[in-house]
């Protein structure tokens, strides 16, 4: 299974804190950053009402693109399922 969401820079706001906040016109997808420690970041995405069907187990692959350059990929495994979809934490 593949899904994925794309923000112009438009759709995005970042607060003082650093914080960034992308949501399309529909809002069917969203996504926010937050900064870590050091260089990183905890981000949350949701993607609503995709044309996707269970069932969705882990591991769970995520690629965080930034411009043409930065790539950030990582996967977790401690997901829980649901007829809904999948939540991971870490």
């Amino acid at each position: 299974m593949h899904a994925g969401a794309t923000w112009p820079a438009s759709a995005c706001v970042t607060s003082s804190s650093g914080r960034i906040r992308c949501e399309s016109a529909d809002g069917r997808t969203r996504g926010r950053f937050t900064p870590g420690r050091g260089a990183s970041f905890r981000f949350t995405i949701r993607l609503r009402r995709l044309d996707l069907s269970g069932p969705f187990a882990a591991p769970a692959r995520v690629r965080v693109t930034h411009g043409r350059m930065i790539d950030r990929v990582g996967t977790i495994s401690t997901c829980a399922s649901s007829a809904r979809g999948l939540t991971c934490h870490r």
